[in-house]
């Protein structure tokens, strides 16, 4: 089955067009092709206005913002749970508490600093401290996740 698209003009088949639910045939009136176009155009003509690249910027940020922090993928239920586990743990597991913000603040203010990569398998960042003796809060071991995890195993 095709379609005449409203812009160029070509009959093209059903596939070349966006799905569009208040359309008549459930399908926009443009092709894929003169929509991108489009799209292409207006961010073009756009980007010459210093208004638009301020707020595109800021809503950019506060998009990836949201999207780090879990906005977007998680719903209140989940946080309010996620808080009271945090805190259960908290609570039940002060030393460990303590030395995972002794590490925290120490890395921030550059008393400790992380590797570029895992200390038992040499393997890529993002790299975890993990702790031998919780009372020596900054005697850690850089470890990845997978090295971590093992190493969490091995102690249970």
């Amino acid at each position: 089955m095709t379609k005449p698209c409203v812009q160029c003009g070509g009959e093209k088949p059903l596939a070349d067009f966006y799905k569009h639910p208040r359309a008549r045939d459930g399908r926009a009136g443009r092709c894929k092709e003169c929509h991108k176009s489009n799209m292409r155009n207006r961010y073009h003509a756009n980007m010459q206005d210093p208004a638009w690249r301020e707020r595109e910027a800021e809503r950019q940020r506060i998009k990836e913002r949201d999207r780090y922090h879990g906005v977007l993928k998680f719903s209140a239920d989940y946080w309010q749970r996620h808080t009271e586990v945090t805190g259960r743990y908290r609570y039940n597991n002060p030393e460990k508490y303590r030395a995972h913000i002794a590490v925290g603040n120490a890395v921030r203010s550059g008393r400790l600093k992380k590797p570029d990569g895992c200390e038992q398998c040499g393997g890529p960042p993002p790299v975890h401290g993990h702790h031998d003796d919780y009372a020596k809060p900054l005697d850690v071991r850089w470890l990845c996740v997978a090295c971590h995890s093992l190493e969490h195993r091995k102690a249970a």
